[in-house]
């Protein structure tokens, strides 16, 4: 500090311990510079719940390959502030009784923050826990269940059930598609997306016809033979995993022709592989990260997309998946709050309800009232062209706008 008044203006450089001025006394020997706190060097632990075994595993390798591959990549740069993301899993078996054992002994182990499962029965088996534990979750499954009515420290990364209802309706109106069969698979996701599309459909003045099915079913016959004999100009399916591969098989056995309209749960290799040649002119919601050069370059996503898509392929030597996109949103969302506002879970929860969190699918905006973060704007309808997934001009309309 001085020690004696000084008539004009002083300018301090840290670096050669020296004050400077126009004119004055001499100043008393400056006192050492404090030492500045140590910086932590010690791991942020992310916890990750998802399915590595049982149905579910097709799924949770697409999310655990990305998360590996991002954490690895983020490390590589440096980590977040210095510090290295560690992440630390926990198989659900693709069970929900498994999940909620998972996220027990994740949370005891001193994690940050919680990427959530991929089965919508695993994230409802274990978020009022996590509420009650207040630590920052965001999931990649797609039931709004999870956020409905809305839990302070659940979010999703997904498009929810009702996003991609509200889109694939709109498609469906637009194509000249009134009578809609709908078959729905008995789990969490499906019936959550029976009625989500019920709705949706009801706005558009859509006629349903639905019937449920169970996950475990081997066979589709029955269900699509009936859809075609009530002369449906469409057929969605709500479910995900081997059930849309048969049903598409079965579907071109039968020579149906209305066409099949999946959910996003299609838009991986792990449907469009094994379902082959039966695959081709279905029509199906994804991420734009699918179809990505119809993304215009002024998408905020198209860079990331374009970065991870060809890290992945490279890595991986395989095509990522809508789950890979699911992931990424996940990971973006929890370590740019972490970025910003540290390490503290309601820092972190308040940090991602208030701010707009670029990830793969488009902009989070979640709100207070709303922990989805994403409309029905971020889905695009594809279709099934040579084996891969082509933008519809309905979704390439829209990418315009």
């Amino acid at each position: 500090m001085l020690s004696r008044k000084w008539c004009g203006p002083a300018v301090l450089f840290v670096a050669l311990a020296l004050l400077v001025s126009g004119c004055g006394e001499e100043a008393a020997p400056a006192s050492p510079a404090a030492s500045p706190a140590p910086v932590s060097r010690e791991p942020i632990k992310i916890g990750v719940i998802t399915s590595l075994t049982g149905r579910g595993s097709v799924l949770g390798v697409f999310v655990k390959n990305t998360l590996d591959l991002m954490a690895r990549r983020l490390n590589d740069q440096g980590g977040i502030n210095g510090r290295p993301v560690e992440l630390v899993y926990g198989d659900d078996r693709s069970e929900p009784s498994q999940a909620l054992i998972e996220y027990r002994r994740l949370r005891d182990s001193g994690i940050a923050a919680l990427v959530g499962p991929v089965l919508s029965s695993s994230c409802v088996a274990i978020v009022d826990e996590v509420e009650r534990d207040k630590i920052p979750m965001v999931t990649t499954c797609a039931t709004q269940s999870q956020v409905q009515p809305v839990r302070s420290f659940v979010f999703m990364s997904t498009f929810n059930n009702p996003a991609m209802a509200q889109q694939l309706a709109r498609f469906m109106k637009e194509s000249g598609y009134s009578r809609i069969g709908l078959l729905a698979a008995n789990d969490e996701f499906g019936q959550n997306g029976l009625q989500s599309f019920r709705d949706a459909a009801r706005q558009q003045s859509l006629q349903v016809t639905d019937e449920t099915f169970q996950v475990t079913a081997t066979t589709f016959v029955p269900q699509l033979t009936a859809m075609q004999n009530a002369g449906v100009d469409a057929i969605l399916v709500w479910a995900s995993g081997t059930p849309l591969v048969t049903i598409s098989k079965e579907a071109k056995q039968l020579g149906l022709r209305a066409p099949l309209v999946l959910t996003a749960a299609g838009a991986s290799p792990l449907y469009l592989q094994p379902a082959a040649d039966a695959a081709e002119g279905v029509i199906m919601a994804s991420s734009g990260g699918n179809v990505l050069e119809s993304v215009p370059t002024s998408n905020p996503i198209r860079s990331i997309v374009e970065g991870l898509s060809s890290a992945y392929r490279s890595t991986y030597n395989e095509a990522p998946s809508q789950f890979t996109w699911d992931a990424c949103g996940a990971f973006l969302v929890l370590t740019t709050a972490i970025k910003e506002a540290g390490t503290e879970p309601q820092k972190i929860r308040d940090y991602i309800e208030s701010r707009p969190i670029v990830g793969c699918h488009g902009t989070y905006r979640y709100s207070s009232s709303d922990h989805a973060g994403l409309g029905a704007d971020a889905v695009w309808v594809v279709r099934v062209q040579g084996g891969r997934l082509v933008a519809t001009d309905f979704s390439l309309r829209q990418a315009q706008r």
